[in-house]
């Protein structure tokens, strides 16, 4: 055989050979490709949900993320309608801080959640436990609160999970908000109608930013039954057993309590209105509320149409610098041992007293001698004079 024979034998062998390996390769990226779109998502993603969508339901969509490795962010978008289930449980979702679950941003009322009852008369909701999601914005959650039906919240956060929503897009019908389990949810501008328990909840150490809310209860002097026969009662703003709530510049309206720190709990509430309530204030058994705001600003921390304005109770601490009571039997209130912070308030037609401290309290009331208005009973205690079984008050 010639030299030149080999050489294109040798050359013709070569090609095979790659041609081999150039098919082996094809193969595996398909092998590759095929294990990456059953077990992972590479790159942006939209999930749709809705009539006609791929996907029916949020739940549906979420679970079709299992067990898949996800490199890039995904939004599931829900399309406008009415989707009706018992409850939406997100959990299980290592990769979830790249989920983002949308609905109508700009017009939440077109994009409903509602409740619907199991067999034990209850609904729960959208619950995060043990999650980290990007975000859920966009929806009215529309829950049920008779003897018939009752749903427990609209949002639960439990065991460490953390929520991100974007300002003004989430909406709540008879259901509310609870945090708890150092659990950490960034909502502003929420807006509850009608919550007839606790419309925002934060306990065992969770945390909640829900500034410039829009609380609306349905009766101050009203309670409710559950179908269990248990009674509930419409409030605001409730932390305790060492959550933190950070509720300033909101308001709320129509509840017996309107902002609640009980157990050790931190509520911070500058520039909070609450109008038409029992209390509007209230630190209890070693909780802390700080209610400051700007001496004399027409935007303040207020209380208004309320039996009590500010009360402090069994080692409660409130700050309520520069705040004002107005239409109220009571100003300000400390008793067993609560301790209120009122310099430079204002008590505005406040029938029974202004400042008045019981039973080893201390209320400091600076610079407030001026500022009362149609007050006829200012403090229940001259200055600096132990009186009413050791209290004291300072102005």
């Amino acid at each position: 055989m010639s030299l030149e024979q080999q050489l294109t034998e040798a050359i013709a062998s070569q090609n095979a050979l790659t041609q081999m390996v150039a098919n082996k390769m094809g193969s595996l990226d398909a092998r590759i490709n095929g294990f990456v779109d059953r077990w992972g998502v590479d790159g942006y993603t939209v999930l749709e949900v809705g009539r006609g969508k791929p996907y029916a339901t949020i739940a549906d969509a979420w679970y079709a993320l299992s067990g898949k490795a996800i490199k890039s962010d995904i939004l599931i978008k829900v399309a406008d309608g009415d989707y009706a289930s018992n409850q939406i449980w997100l959990s299980h979702q290592p990769f979830g801080s790249r989920i983002r679950i949308e609905g109508n941003l700009t017009n939440p009322q077109n994009c409903i959640l509602r409740m619907t009852p199991a067999t034990d008369r209850y609904s729960h909701g959208v619950v995060l436990e043990r999650q980290y999601l990007a975000g859920f914005s966009g929806f009215t959650i529309v829950g049920t609160q008779t003897a018939d039906h009752w749903t427990h919240r609209g949002l639960f956060l439990g065991r460490h999970s953390d929520l991100y929503c974007m300002p003004g897009t989430l909406r709540f019908e008879q259901c509310g908000v609870e945090v708890a389990s150092e659990s950490f949810l960034d909502a502003k501008e929420l807006r509850i109608n009608d919550c007839r328990g606790n419309a925002v909840t934060a306990h065992s150490s969770g945390t909640a930013l829900v500034e410039k809310a829009v609380i609306t209860g349905p009766s101050h002097t009203a309670q409710y039954t559950r179908p269990d026969g248990s009674i509930a009662i419409p409030h605001g703003m409730y932390a305790s057993g060492g959550a933190h709530l950070w509720c300033g510049r909101s308001r709320i309206s129509n509840v017996r309590n309107g902002a609640f720190s009980d157990l050790q709990a931190y509520v911070l509430c500058s520039d909070l209105v609450v109008d038409t309530a029992d209390i509007a204030f209230l630190a209890n058994v070693n909780g802390v509320l700080h209610a400051w705001s700007q001496a004399d600003a027409a935007e303040c921390t207020k209380a208004i149409n309320v039996r009590v304005g500010y009360q402090a109770w069994a080692g409660g601490v409130m700050y309520a610098l520069g705040s004002a009571v107005q239409n109220a039997a009571h100003g300000y209130y400390a008793s067993e041992n609560g301790f209120i912070h009122a310099g430079s308030s204002r008590c505005i037609n406040v029938s029974s007293m202004g400042y008045n401290s019981i039973n080893g309290s201390q209320i400091n009331a600076g610079d407030t001698g001026n500022r009362f208005v149609n007050t006829p009973n200012r403090y229940n205690l001259p200055a600096y004079t132990l009186g009413a079984s050791n209290a004291f008050i300072y102005y």
